[in-house]
Order: structure tokens, then sequence, then C-alpha cells
């Protein structure tokens, strides 16, 4: 019985981790703005995304070449976009306010996924 409450904390633990380095992730994405360039290969207007987006521009990314260095970063954020877009379709009959900050958090997915696109299309460009 112990040894089960010490995995619980544990499993706690590693998914609060999880969840804090995401986010950390993805505030260091939110000031960036995305250049011209980019915007124009990528075909966005503005400068809000869609979350449905985010697999799209991924793509795009991938296609652009993958530096060794963020191969971390872009698994945690596909994970956990996956996460939450699992709750979305699971828990958006229970909680408008929950579902706004989940649709909120899944923007901010692609908007990692359209910084990391211009990141590697910068170097292209010069």
């Amino acid at each position: 019985m112990i040894s089960a409450l010490i995995l619980a904390c544990c499993i706690g633990a590693a998914a609060q981790f999880f969840f804090a380095y995401c986010r950390t992730t993805l505030s260091a994405c939110d000031a960036l703005a995305l250049s011209d360039n980019t915007k124009k290969i990528a075909g966005l207007r503005g400068n809000s995304l869609d979350p449905s987006e985010f697999h799209r521009l991924l793509g795009l990314a991938r296609m652009a070449g993958v530096p060794a260095m963020d191969t971390a970063q872009i698994r945690a954020v596909k994970s956990y976009y996956r996460i939450l877009s699992f709750a979305e379709r699971h828990l958006s009959s229970h909680s408008p306010r929950a579902l706004q900050w989940i649709e909120h958090e899944l923007s901010r997915c692609s908007w990692f996924a359209a910084v990391l696109l211009d990141r590697r299309l910068l170097p292209a460009a010069n």
C-alpha cells in the first residue's frame, strides 16, 4: 500500500514538472514575432493561430530541417498538445472556462510550431 502511494506521488510530481516545463517552453515563444517570410510560406494571417494549425506547422518545420537541439522541446510540446486535445474532447461539456483555457494553450502550441518554423527558415533567408 505504501509503495503504491509512493508511486502515485512520483507520477504526480513528474506530471507537474512536465506541465511546468511545457508551459515555460511555450512562454518563451509567446513574445517572439514571426517574420513576414514565415507568415507568407505558412499562409498565416494575423498574430493568433488556430489550434488545429499545430500539426501542419510542425510538418512544415520538419520539412525545413530539424536541428537536434530542439528535439526534446518538440517532443514535450507534442505530448502536451495531445494531452490537452484529449482533455478538450472529454471535458468540453463540463466546464466552459476550462475549455477556454485548453483552447488558449492549444493555440500557444500552434504558435510554438510557427516560431519553430521561423527559426528554421531564418538561416535560409540569409
